[in-house]
């Protein structure tokens, strides 16, 4: 195992622990089914399934081997190169992962801790949106119209703002900034859907976020139509870093919620083997 490698599990290591002891904690409050304590389950086992790649999951002697046959590739740059694609295929992987799983839980806090004002702000704001466009048109439509582009469900209420108006209702409760939390989490949603475009970013405007995490610096560029830029002191933890704050704030804003009873991960119904 060489020594970038070597650094890379080290360090993914201990997100794996921090994981596995929000797991420990969240799991003794309100049980493995509660969704809370699924987010860091999930965490924990996709940290570990990514600390292996780098640890004990590949010879990469025997990886790099097939690809010494093809004509121009028995170089290091490229060499290197396919090493690079190797650990963002787990990157990838990692962050769909942990980002889907946070958004379910997000989804499922939401329409239990929500007050009925701001679910009801949330699942019409399309609809107000229309009836307010409109008006400025000088046109007028019968409810029944508008009533069509209301949300069924928070699952189809972006992410953002269900993530906006709940920190904002537990705004007390939290020990940081609500904005700095927000922050952080539209880098991470730009970041993320990028990766299913081969990281290129296709957004309406130039983005620009500085992260901290552990004392240092990660700074993401996103240009329209071009690979986002991401630098940090090791470009090869970058993601697994992002993961490590997510994990973070999901305790954090799991730790202000006043609603106290077991909230079911329905994917447990999917995953549940049969006797």
């Amino acid at each position: 195992m060489d020594m970038t490698s070597q650094k890379i599990a080290n360090d993914i290591k201990i997100e794996v622990k921090k994981s596995y002891n929000f797991l420990y904690s969240w799991a003794k409050k309100y049980s493995d089914k509660d969704v809370r304590s699924a987010f860091f389950e999930l965490s924990y086992i996709s940290l570990y399934s990514h600390y292996r790649n780098f640890y004990t999951g590949i010879d990469f002697n025997q990886f790099y081997e097939p690809f010494k046959e093809i004509p121009h590739n028995n170089h290091p740059e490229h060499l290197n190169t396919i090493f690079k694609n190797y650990y963002h295929s787990s990157n990838f992987m990692l962050m769909i992962r942990v980002y889907s799983s946070f958004e379910l839980s997000l989804n499922l806090i939401c329409d239990k801790c929500l007050n009925e004002k701001n679910k009801n702000e949330l699942l019409n704001i399309d609809a107000e949106k229309l009836k307010k466009d409109l008006k400025n048109c000088h046109l007028i439509l019968p409810d029944n119209i508008y009533n069509k582009h209301k949300f069924k469900s928070l699952s189809r209420v972006p992410f953002l703002r269900k993530l906006r108006l709940l920190l904002k209702q537990q705004e007390k409760e939290l020990s940081i900034e609500r904005k700095e939390i927000l922050n952080f989490f539209e880098c991470l949603m730009h970041y993320r859907n990028s990766i299913h475009t081969n990281f290129v970013y296709q957004g309406n405007e130039d983005k620009h976020y500085e992260i901290e995490y552990n004392n240092e610096i990660i700074t993401f560029n996103f240009k329209n139509n071009e690979i986002v830029q991401m630098a940090s002191k090791d470009e090869w933890l970058g993601t697994t870093h992002l993961v490590g704050k997510t994990i973070n704030y999901a305790n954090l804003i799991y730790e202000s919620l006043q609603y106290h009873n077991k909230i079911i991960d329905p994917s447990y119904e999917i995953f549940k083997f049969k006797n």
